[in-house]
């Protein structure tokens, strides 16, 4: 098996989602990838070196931006709805309220 070069991977594509991305601490403009590297090193080397760079992506989210007490009722998560307060941080470390655009990652 001389000269063979291993192929990246690129279908499936592969999203990693780092959750509770609120109650991490991490200071704005933070890219999810560079928390990946920092607390699973040899995990992110192996995604990084297997799959395309175009068909991986490492993502922060919060899908609530919030905790939800159940002895405190939060009136404004009430009256508003769930679906106004999630944020992911795309892999630039911008943050973006419509968590749908996930699904562009996954699907398109």
């Amino acid at each position: 098996m001389k000269g063979l070069v291993p192929q990246s991977i690129n279908k499936p594509r592969l999203t990693i989602l780092l959750s509770c991305w609120d109650k991490l601490g991490y200071p704005e403009k933070t890219v999810p990838a560079t928390v990946l590297l920092g607390k699973m090193p040899l995990f992110y080397q192996f995604v990084k070196s297997t799959w395309e760079k175009k068909n991986l992506a490492v993502i922060g989210l919060s899908s609530l931006s919030r905790d939800l007490n159940s002895k405190t009722p939060d009136t404004d998560f009430a009256l508003d709805g769930p679906e106004n307060f999630g944020y992911f941080i795309n892999e630039t470390g911008e943050n973006e309220t419509d968590i749908t655009h996930l699904l562009d990652q996954v699907f398109i």
